[in-house]
């Protein structure tokens, strides 16, 4: 949901393409390690139900049989443990650089967007000078340059300063 919503605001706002690409793949990466560590629980998480099971001895094997048994089991199991807790603590240092690039990412693409609303100079108006041509010489509409001064009207007087995108 959070990833359609924010594709969709910048879209909307049309950023720089390369800031876009690179938050988009640093998602995707995150998205990769996360799966993989849930593919890590799962597997660790059937292993355990196997060994909740109940096995049934045979009647000769003997106690000691058993309790080495328990034990080859047991050391399995501690192995297993620690091999998840190595994969935990990568992933999660590898997860933290992830996300710490993905605030880069995206704080590189809000002052993208911040500079895409926020450009505008001023132009003094010169004797001769109409809507019509400021609007041609600063590659715009008339109408554009109505609404970014708040005109209703296409006059304009020498040497008032009207804001230009």
């Amino acid at each position: 949901m959070f990833a359609l919503l924010l594709g969709s605001v910048l879209f909307a706002a049309a950023p720089d393409a390369l800031a876009l690409q690179e938050f988009k793949l640093d998602l995707k990466q995150v998205e990769y390690k996360i799966h993989s560590h849930q593919v890590e629980i799962d597997l660790f998480q059937e292993r355990l139900q196997k060994l909740e099971k109940p096995q049934v001895a045979s009647t000769d094997k003997t106690l000691e049989r058993r309790i080495l048994q328990l034990e080859k089991t047991n050391e399995s199991l501690l192995s297993d443990l620690k091999t998840l807790k190595n994969h935990l603590n990568a992933t999660n240092k590898s997860l933290s650089a992830d996300i710490q690039s993905l605030k880069t990412s995206f704080k590189s693409i809000l002052a993208i967007l911040e500079d895409a609303e926020g450009e505008s100079s001023t132009y003094t108006v010169q004797s001769g000078d109409s809507l019509g041509q400021i609007a041609l010489n600063h590659k715009t509409d008339i109408k554009t340059l109505k609404q970014l001064n708040n005109l209703s009207t296409d006059t304009i007087r020498v040497g008032q300063k009207i804001k230009v995108p």
